[in-house]
């Protein structure tokens, strides 16, 4: 059996096609700043491919092991993360059982009842139905470390055409939302839009040949490693609800929202009240010319534009992943 080598953390999670990135990512995130305190992890993951690369390249650890598997075996270490949306009660209460602390990522499942802690790292949390072992909000949110590099050094942001448009989907986009939202603004004027698909997305004849026919308006990106300086070029980004809002908020960029699941409206509504973008929507409720309305007006409206990356420039402080980890560093000491 391979096993994990070395280090005191586990952070079970999945990550590729139709799953997305996002559970990946922010568990780099916090691996890293695990690192930071001193203390290392290593991953359990659902299959190689895409999500595994990316860990190995950020120079951890991993053990492709899906949650389905059941196997809490040895390599299990003494602090055990579940980054994921599936209820994993049975895996916490065999972990607890062999003395393993317990921490779970934003997951709101049965599961909670058998947690050390439960972090939901997202402004968007509901903190109503938190409970005693809940840590989450605003000051959880996670944001990349290239990101906030970056941040340090960028000039005061300024309106200016043609409006820079970002449209990045995710790493998996299961709904076809870049499409989508590529189709509704391909005839608009005074913009340049940069497309990037993920590493996990599907192709796209569509894309392709909309690449050939406006090559003067967009630049097509695939699998980019390092987001944070295309977000930092952009003055807008169409992005669906995940983790990416938050990363994008950080660098001052307003967002245009357009949700992939039905479950995702409640997030959509609390989102409306940060006045940092537009939440458009689940997707199958999102006609194009809501689209091009929402961008028309940050076009046309460089006063609307100001305020609404005002106010996302001033929602996160950056230390979100150091909060999260110092929470998980207290089980392992």
């Amino acid at each position: 059996m391979v096993t994990l080598s070395r280090g005191d953390v586990t952070i079970w999670t999945e990550g590729g096609s139709p799953i997305g990135m996002g559970h990946v990512i922010r568990s780099l995130n916090i691996a890293r700043s695990l690192r930071n305190f001193g203390v290392e992890a290593g991953f359990f993951i659902n299959a190689e491919g895409p999500a595994a690369e990316l860990i190995r390249e950020g120079g951890f650890e991993y053990v492709v092991r899906p949650i389905e598997s059941g196997d809490i075996s040895s390599s299990a270490r003494r602090v055990v993360i579940f980054d994921t949306k599936k209820d994993v009660s049975s895996l916490a209460v065999a972990l607890k059982a062999r003395g393993r602390a317990v921490v779970l990522i934003d997951n709101m499942t049965a599961a909670d009842a058998h947690a050390d802690a439960v972090i939901i790292p997202t402004p968007l949390a509901d903190r109503e139905a938190f409970k005693a072992n809940y840590h989450g909000g605003v000051r959880f949110t996670i944001v990349g470390g290239n990101f906030i590099d970056l941040r340090k050094s960028l000039p005061e942001r300024r309106h200016s055409l043609p409006l820079r448009v970002l449209v990045t989907m995710g790493g998996a986009d299961p709904m076809g939302l870049t499409e989508k939202v590529v189709e509704a603004v391909k005839e608009m004027d005074r913009i340049k839009v940069t497309v990037v698909t993920g590493p996990a997305a599907r192709p796209s004849r569509r894309l392709d040949e909309i690449r050939e026919e406006y090559a003067d308006k967009f630049t097509f990106l695939h699998a980019v490693k390092d987001m944070a300086p295309l977000v930092a070029g952009s003055h807008v980004a169409f992005t669906a609800l995940g983790t990416t809002i938050w990363e994008v908020a950080y660098m001052g960029v307003p967002s245009i929202v357009i949700a992939n699941y039905a479950e995702d409206r409640a997030g959509l509504r609390r989102l409306r009240a940060f006045g940092m973008g537009y939440a458009l929507g689940h997707h199958e409720e999102v006609a194009d010319e809501a689209v091009r309305e929402a961008l028309a007006s940050l076009v046309d409206g460089p006063e609307l534009w100001s305020a609404m990356s005002f106010e996302a420039l001033g929602l996160l402080d950056g230390l979100g992943a150091a909060r999260v980890a110092s929470i998980i560093k207290a089980f392992v000491s």
